[in-house]
């Protein structure tokens, strides 16, 4: 089969696919001449078929939400295609003669288009008001598209909805256990991949923006029994809806969006607000204007030499902090220091303080003094998250 067909789904995407394929979820797969059809097990079951012929990939679908709203290639697909290359994976068979016969549609006239035609617009108001009490989902549809926002108070809505799933998950004790942990998680990134679409697509920044933020929250605001697998790869859907909302963003949108974060942050989130810190506090750029003061979390793609020598890019939850206060050029003569620091005081920076202890205080005063940067390890941020 097609090695390359990892390219084709988004990183987050594929990853949560083998780890449905790891967790057993896909069912008995079939082939029908080009065919490859199978089950997978989620909040509901879905069905994927994908065509093969002569070991290259061609067409895919799958019958969820996600893949039907966003057209996009879903996790459903991609567990079914890490299925497909195990070694020991079973394929039925199933003769083109045993197929249901296929039943042809019959060309019909479509008198509903001549009658809407001849409506008159009372009328169809009138209608389309009956069609939408009875619709939670066309009364969204229609405010987002002819106003251009959410109905007022609709997020407050969502954020019950949203509240109402969580309390469905939870034990007696107010948490949710790690068999339900995902399919929570799962209900969370169904709810922001078909609320999403609309309001990017009418470029509807504020209401898209509080729709990522509900689910950020009801993430993290509840303890769950879980290693947090399934909450870091919901955090990088939200963070690449969050990057898709914010080329539609005025400066003026983006400064509240930040702004909104940092006023309701919370500490004290069982999920641990660091992980959402790293979608609001990206790395900054090198051509920063003089002078621009701003917390910063998470130095992007530094290298870390570990023990068993490898390098590797030093994740946001082990806690690399600092705050940028000066100009660009200090900030890009104190890169190699901070690399330096990292090499030499690996120990510091999982929290066990050794002999590197004084160098590692050596190498702080000589940032803070030098080059105005505050550098903190995961143990100090335990402590403290210093915010200017």
């Amino acid at each position: 089969m097609d090695t390359e067909w990892k390219n084709d789904f988004l990183p987050h995407i594929l990853a949560r696919g083998k780890k449905y394929f790891e967790e057993g979820r896909v069912g008995p797969i079939q082939r029908c001449g080009n065919t490859i059809i199978a089950t997978v097990e989620g909040t509901e079951d879905y069905t994927v078929e994908i065509d093969v012929e002569d070991n290259n990939l061609g067409h895919m679908e799958c019958d969820c939400p996600y893949a039907a709203d966003s057209e996009q290639y879903c996790k459903h697909m991609a567990a079914v295609l890490y299925a497909l290359e195990w070694e020991d994976v079973a394929i039925e068979e199933i003769p083109p003669g045993k197929q249901p016969p296929i039943v042809s549609h019959i060309p019909m006239e479509t008198p509903w288009l001549e009658a809407i035609e001849r409506l008159p617009e009372k009328v169809v108001r009138k209608e389309l008001m009956k069609l939408a009490d009875q619709d939670a989902y066309l009364k969204e549809r229609l405010a987002v598209l002819y106003l251009g926002k959410l109905s007022e108070g609709q997020i407050q809505n969502w954020k019950a909805d949203l509240q109402k799933t969580a309390l469905g998950y939870t034990n007696r004790t107010g948490r949710i256990n790690y068999e339900y942990s995902w399919e929570f998680l799962n209900d969370l990134s169904n709810f922001l991949n078909e609320k999403l679409p609309l309001l990017l697509e009418v470029k509807a920044v504020t209401d898209a923006f509080y729709l990522i933020w509900i689910v950020m929250e009801t993430a993290l605001e509840w303890e769950m029994d879980d290693d947090y697998a399934e909450l870091d790869d919901l955090l990088m859907e939200c963070k690449d809806a969050y990057e898709a909302l914010l080329p539609l963003a005025t400066d003026a949108q983006r400064e509240q969006m930040l702004q909104w974060y940092e006023e309701h942050r919370n500490e004290d989130w069982p999920g641990g607000v660091e992980r959402m810190d790293f979608i609001f506090y990206p790395p900054v750029p090198p051509e920063i204007s003089t002078g621009d003061k701003r917390i910063v979390k998470y130095l992007n793609d530094i290298p870390c030499f570990l023990h068993e020598g490898e390098w590797v890019s030093f994740p946001v939850k082990n806690g690399i902090y600092y705050d940028f206060v000066e100009t660009t050029a200090a900030y890009r003569e104190a890169i190699p220091v901070i690399e330096e620091i990292i090499k030499e005081n690996l120990g510091d920076l999982y929290g066990c303080f050794g002999s590197c202890h004084a160098i590692w205080h050596q190498r702080k005063q000589l940032l803070r003094e030098k080059y105005g940067i505050e550098w903190f390890s995961p143990t100090e941020l335990n402590r403290a998250v210093r915010f200017d």
